[in-house]
This record gives structure tokens, C-alpha cells and sequence, in this order.
């Protein structure tokens, strides 16, 4: 499921613009000087024009005040980044006219702030003025083509990759036939091309370009320039994004030794390639090591930017992330908010950014089981994408994504799939057929109906998203396995032992080949074998796999992890099964305490665990204690899940047993008759997926003195009027 990843500061996307067109990468190694000039240009530019009149005088002032405008626009200060753009922009139209080479510059820089706001439409407008101009006035290839450049960069902004690739087309003509191969504006282009092709998920073809990118720059300049630097980067994050770790780190290390050597070890660039070595070691499930080289990036961030920095933000919302991965959901919340504060300020309240935050505290209450908050972030976070980025948007689908994944943990399968629908409905349009996004709805497809019973149909989605991930990104790809995993298990809810072991065995090999053999995935994955061995009454060999499932979550996440916590659980369940009581007793209290410090008090997964609990006081015959864990799991279920859910369904049967077992007969029929009123409740495809408990409930109704021939017209009309009333 898609919920929200790290969203690291990734390789400098390259704006390079000759002549003074600002660039990303430029304004991030000059950040240092313009912040201690941008006031002192400001004044300089007023007394320039308060003192002279004539034209030298006015193209100085125009030059200080598009210096200062570079100095605001360093910091983020998009507001008064676009006050000076536009004051030296009237200087240069009084002195030069309206059709100018300075004018083509100062509207493509505007028209680059505007698309850092996520203001699209202005920018669009700026841009059209730039090539309104530069039709008439630019005369260098090198010039036309950057400016295409950037129009392109602003529909990979927007999701719009054809359009896009259209402009980069353009751009990559002019430099292949009047500036060569060997040429930094035909570099750009090509990394340009990488960069769409990356978004548009052909990575193969992304990295093609990439190489051709690195190829032109070693020809060009030395191995210790930031060009250099910058394109090792973004070879690494296609490496990353293709799975292969070991050749993602070795280039991130190469740009990070060129950054250092240039330009000290407590600079920017040498900030950012600490986050994206970081990204590698979450990928690998390395989460300590990852928080580690994102605290070394927070240091840099704060001294060099201050703590109210876009760039500071985004190092602290990967450190929550970082936080939230290991289960310490208090320390991931304190981040977030700090993140978030200054997203909403500096970005505004409209900003696509703003809205990733927001669903990434989303997802963190989601893990938490607190659905209710998780889905008002999840609204907030939709509501921007939509406005800002419209309903056809990659973003958007993946909201639409999250809010399937929400109402499928709620029981509510409709509406998963209708969400899930809708975010395919997009991936379908934006990226094809043959995309990871367009296979992740597959998947998410798959999982729902895997959830409502219908196996059949969830693994027709299942093979459809494997076929993709398959041919896409290769055999070895961990999404690869993913697919192999989750077929796996469908094939063991049909019962289908050999089949999910084969599958299970398949997605392992991978793991343990591209991941290494202590990835969280592949505790997953012992996890998996372990509950087939189970099934199969194998219990000796159930307890292996489950213990070292057990052993890579605690080397993964440490000892108080909700995975962590499951993984006793599982454990203890077996000891159950095998009679043991005390043992299982002492697992499940092991999951318990995690569990209640970890998740929030309202949370399913501690119901469950309650629920386990008392399983084992029932057949010990401590009535009580079994009755006190069972209405407590009872009560958090019909809160958080509500009465209708399958998990609350099975805590009514177990109510009811015990009851039973005591011979108290009306209240075991109370709690029958809830259990069966759930499963009459919704439709047959989505019948909970347990057996109606019929038999007993009519065993019960006669040891209570029903008539056995008015147990069916008493249990229609039971159920008809609510299962809390009994007219016998």
C-alpha cells in the first residue's frame, strides 16, 4: 500500500539558464552571499534611483535590484523575491523597451518563482510573456533552449509528462544541431529528459539519458566540479529507485566527496547527499543508520539556513518519518508539526508540499488506529491537491490511494474500492498501462477484495500487477516480490499450501538477495511461511520462522515496535494452540505492553491482543479475567472499527462461547445473535470471514427453553428489531 513515503531532499534539479537566468543549484551555493547583501542591494537600488536619472545609473539599480531579488528568492522569500523581479523588470522596460534579452530572463525568473508556489497559472503567463519575447529578441541556441527547458520542468510540475516531453523535444533539437554534444545546455537537456522519465516511471530509459549526461559533463569539466557531483546524484536515485542499493551508495559517496572537497563539510549540498544516503539505508530497512545521516543533515540545514527554512522543513519531516518507521509516533509527530509550521508559512496553506505533510501525518495516525484523524489530514491534504494540482493529477491519485487504503483498515470495502478506482482512473491516464503506479492499483485493487473474501478476483488483480512489475522493473525488483508475497498469501486463505509456499519462497530469494537478509519485508515474508506451517498444524517449524521474523524486527525497529509486538503474538498463538499456556500468556503480555506504550489507546491491534489474552483465560477457567479482556476489546472495537466490522464479529463469538461455557444461555444468545446480525448486515461478498455461529445459537436458544420450531421466526425477528431486545 502506498501510504507515504520519506520525502527526502533529493539531487539538485538543474534549472540552468544562461545569462543570468537563476538556477536551483546556483541559488543553493550562493545562498551564504545573497543573504548577507539582499538588504544592503535593496537600499543601494533606492538610492540609485532617488540620486540619478540617467540611463547607466538605471541599469545599475535594475542590476542591484535583481541581485537582491536572487538574495529573497535564495531564501524562499518568494514574496519579496517577486517585488524586486518586477521592480528591476519596470527599470529595464523604461530603459530599453518592452522587447529586451534582460526582460526574456527576468519573466522566465519570475515565471520560476510563481511555479515554486505552486501558482501554475501565473507561471504559465510569465512564460508565454518569455516566449512572446525571446521570439523576437533571442538569438542564441543555448538561451531558446534553456527556456524550453524550464516550460518543460513546469509541466513535470503539474503531472503533465507529454506536454513535457514535447517542449524537451524542442529544446533537445536546437542543441543537438547548433550547439553539439559536448555543450552544458545540451546536458541540461538530457537530465531533463531523465528527470520526466524518472516521474513517468521508465527508469531503463531514465538512466540512459542520465549516463549520456555524465558522458557530455566529463568532457566539459574536471571530476571535482558540482556538475560532476549533481549527475552522480542522479544516476544514484534511479539506482535507488531501481533497487540496487549497493551501486545507489557508491555514487552518492562520489558526489558527497566532491561537494566536501569544493566546498567544506557544513554546506548544503553536502546536507542533501547525507538525506539521500539516508533514503538508501530506509530502503534497506536500515532505519537507525538512516536517522543517523539525517540528524548530520539537520545540523548543516539548521546552521547554514536557520530553523525557518523550506530546506530545514523538509529535513525535519524526514527525520519524523525516520521516527515513525521505528514506532516512536511522539517524536514522529513533534517533527512533522515543526516541519509543517514552516511549510504552512513560508509555502502557504495551498501549497502541494504543505499538502504531502499533511498526508504524512495522515498516515502516521493511520498506524496509529486513529482512523478519525487520519482521515481529516487525509481530506486536508486532498483538498489542496485538487485545487492546486486538479483532480487528474499523479498526486491527487496517490490521496485517492491513501483514502482507499483508510477505508479498507475500516472494514468499509466499497468505499476502498471506489477510491482505489478512482486513483487508477488517473494512473491509467497519466502514466499508461505499464507503470509501478498504475501496477500499485492493481495491487491496492487486489488486497480489497483479498480482505472481502473474493480470492478469485484478488488474484486476477494480483497477476496483472506482477505482469507489470515484472516487464517494468525486472525479476529482482523488491516490488517484484511484493507481488509474490501478497499472491502467496491469497493462495493460503484458499487454502492452497504448496502454491503460497512457492510464492513465498520466490519473493524471499529476492529479498534476501536485493534487500539483505535483515529487511523488515522479509520478516514479512518468515512471517508468512510461518502461518502456512501453522495452518498445517506444523508447530515446531511454525515457532522457527515466526522467532526469526521476530529477530529481524527488533534488528530492524528495536523492542518496542507495533511490528515487534505482533511478532510475539504470533509467537504466543502457537504456544496456545500447543496447550501451553503459561508461555503463550507471558508472549501476549509481551505484545501487550508494546502495544499499549506504542499505539493509541483506541487501537485495533491492542483489541486483538486483549482478545488473545482472554482466549487463554477462558480455557484456564478464569471466567472473570476472560470477560474483563474480552469487553475491553469489545469496547475499542465497536469504537474504532464500529459494530459491523468482522473483528468485532469475532469478539461477539467469544463473548458468547464463554458465556456459554458458563451456562449463562440468554446472554451467550445475546452475543450469538450480534455476531450473526454482522455478518446479515452486508452483503454476501463481503461476509465476514468466519463461520456463522447458527448451530450453537440454535443450541443455546433450546437449552434456554425456545421451542425448536420457533428458533428461525425468532431469530428473523430478533435481528429485525436489534439484538439487544428478546420478546420470549
Amino acid at each position: 500500500m502506498k501510504l507515504g513515503g520519506m520525502v527526502f531532499l533529493c539531487s539538485y534539479f538543474e534549472e540552468y539558464i544562461p545569462k543570468g537566468f537563476d538556477t536551483y543549484q546556483e541559488r543553493r551555493v550562493t545562498h551564504e552571499r545573497f543573504n548577507l547583501i539582499a538588504d544592503h542591494a535593496a537600499m543601494a537600488a533606492g538610492l540609485f534611483q532617488a540620486k540619478y536619472s540617467n540611463e547607466d545609473a538605471q541599469k545599475r539599480a535594475a542590476y542591484i535590484l535583481t541581485n537582491t531579488a536572487y538574495g529573497y528568492d535564495a531564501q524562499d522569500n518568494h514574496p519579496e523575491a517577486l517585488v524586486f523581479y518586477q521592480k528591476s523588470l519596470g527599470i529595464i522596460v523604461d530603459v530599453f523597451g518592452a522587447e529586451h534579452p534582460t526582460i526574456v530572463s527576468l519573466c522566465n525568473n519570475i515565471a520560476r518563482v510563481y511555479a515554486d508556489r505552486a501558482e501554475y497559472e501565473n507561471a504559465v503567463e510569465w512564460y508565454n510573456k518569455a516566449l512572446h519575447i525571446s521570439d523576437k529578441v533571442l538569438n542564441e541556441a543555448s538561451d531558446i533552449a534553456a527556456l524550453y527547458i524550464n516550460i518543460a520542468k513546469l509541466f513535470i510540475a503539474q503531472g503533465n509528462y507529454k506536454k513535457s516531453e514535447q517542449w524537451l523535444k524542442k529544446a533537445k533539437e536546437i542543441c543537438e544541431e547548433h550547439l553539439g554534444q559536448n555543450h552544458d545546455i545540451t546536458a541540461s537537456t538530457y537530465n531533463s529528459l531523465s528527470s520526466l522519465y524518472t516521474h513517468s516511471g521508465d527508469y531503463e530509459v531514465a538512466a540512459e539519458w542520465a549516463d549520456k549526461v555524465l558522458e557530455i559533463r566529463k568532457n566539459i569539466y574536471s571530476e571535482e566540479n558540482t556538475a560532476i557531483a549533481v549527475t552522480y546524484s542522479r544516476i544514484a536515485d534511479l539506482k535507488r529507485l531501481q533497487g540496487l542499493y549497493g551501486e545507489s551508495v557508491d555514487l552518492y559517496l562520489k558526489a558527497l566527496a566532491i561537494h566536501e572537497h569544493i566546498f567544506g563539510e557544513r554546506h548544503p549540498a553536502v546536507a542533501a547527499t547525507y538525506s539521500n544516503i539516508a533514503t538508501v539505508f530506509l530502503a534497506q530497512g536500515q532505519t537507525l543508520k538512516a536517522l543517523e545521516w539525517t540528524n548530520k543533515a539537520i545540523l548543516i540545514t539548521e546552521n547554514v539556513y536557520g530553523v525557518h527554512h523550506p530546506d530545514t522543513a523538509v529535513m525535519y519531516n524526514n527525520v519524523a518519518y525516520c521516527y515513525q518507521t521505528v514506532g516512536n509516533y511522539k517524536e514522529a509527530e513533534d517533527w512533522y508539526f515543526k516541519a509543517l509550521a514552516i511549510r504552512e508559512k513560508v509555502l502557504g496553506l495551498k501549497h502541494p508540499v504543505t499538502a504531502e505533510t499533511y498526508n504524512h501525518i495522515a498516515c502516521m495516525y493511520q498506524e496509529q488506529g486513529d482512523t478519525g484523524k487520519a482521515l481529516e489530514w487525509h481530506k486536508k491534504s486532498l483538498a489542496i491537491r485538487e485545487e492546486v494540482l486538479g483532480e487528474g493529477h499523479a498526486d491527487t491519485a496517490d490521496t485517492y490511494g491513501n483514502m482507499a487504503v483508510l477505508f479498507q483498515e475500516r472494514g468499509e470495502y466499497e468505499e476502498a474500492l471506489e477510491w482505489e478506482l478512482k486513483a487508477l482512473k488517473i494512473r491509467e491516464a497519466v502514466f499508461g498501462i505499464r507503470h509501478p503506479d498504475t501496477a500499485l492499483s492493481f495491487n491496492n485493487i487486489g488486497a480489497i477484495n483479498q480482505t472481502m473474501g473474493e480470492y478469485k478476483t484478488a488474484l486476477d488483480w494480483y497477476f496483472k500487477a506482477l505482469e507489470i512489475r515484472e516487464n517494468v522493473l525486472g525479476p529482482e525488483h523488491y516490488d517484484t516480490a511484493m507481488s509474490y508475497h501478497n499472491i502467496a498469501v491469497t493462495y493460503y486463505s484458499q487454502g492452497d499450501y504448496e502454491k503460497a509456499l512457492e510464492f513465498t519462497e520466490k519473493a524471499l530469494k529476492i529479498y534476501e538477495e536485493s534487500l539483505g537478509a535483515h529487511h523488515p519485508n522479509i520478516a514479512n515474508t518468515y512471517n508468512t511461511i510461518a502461518i502456512i506451517y501453522q495452518d498445517k498444524n506444523e508447530y515446531n517449524k511454525a515457532l522457527e520462522w515466526y522467532h526469526k521474523s521476530l529477530d529481524v524486527r527488533k534488528n530492524a525497529y528495536g523492542n518496542r515496535h507495533p511490528s515487534v509486538a505482533a511478532a510475539y503474538q504470533n509467537i504466543a498463538t502457537v504456544h496456545y494452540l500447543k496447550e501451553e499456556y503459561e508461555t503463550a500468556l507471558d508472549l501476549y503480555h509481551n505484545a501487550l505492553t508494546i502495544r499499549e506504550k506504542v499505539l493509541e489507546t483506541n487501537h485495533p491491534e491492542t483489541a486483538a491482543t486483549y482478545n488473545n489474552i482472554a482466549n487463554v483465560y477462558r480455557e484456564t477457567g478464569v471466567f472473570e479475567e476472560a470477560l474483563k479482556l474480552y469487553s475491553r476489546a469489545l469496547e475499542i472495537q465497536e469504537s474504532a472499527l464500529g459494530i459491523n466490522h468482522p473483528d468485532t464479529g469475532k469478539t461477539y463469538i467469544n463473548i458468547a462461547y464463554l458465556y456459554y461455557g458458563e451456562e449463562d444461555y440468554k446472554n451467550a444468545l445475546d452475543f450469538f445473535c450480534k455476531a450473526i446480525a454482522v455478518c446479515v448486515s452486508v452483503d454476501t461478498e463481503n461476509r465476514p470471514p468466519y463461520e456463522v455461529p447458527i448451530k450453537d445459537a440454535y443450541d443455546c436458544y433450546l437449552e434456554d427453553g425456545g421451542k425448536e420450531e420457533q428458533f428461525e421466526d425468532w431469530l428473523k425477528e430478533r435481528i429485525a428489531k436489534g439484538v439487544g431486545s428478546d420478546d420470549r
